[in-house]
């Protein structure tokens, strides 16, 4: 039982480090695609804190 378990949580780490590694290529590939089309979506937006008006 407990080889089974240490084979399963080697095969899920390897696993979590294949999606890691997808999903680190895709916001890369992503980043780009917004950067040449739309690169004002990676400007931060900041929230004012201006008081709200009272009535």
């Amino acid at each position: 039982m407990a080889q089974a378990t240490h084979i399963t949580l080697g095969l899920l780490a390897q696993r979590i480090e294949q999606l890691t590694g997808q999903i680190d290529e895709l916001n890369q590939r992503l980043t780009g695609l917004v950067e040449r089309h739309a690169p004002q979506l990676l400007v931060p937006v900041g929230i004012a804190r201006t008081p709200l008006s009272r009535s």
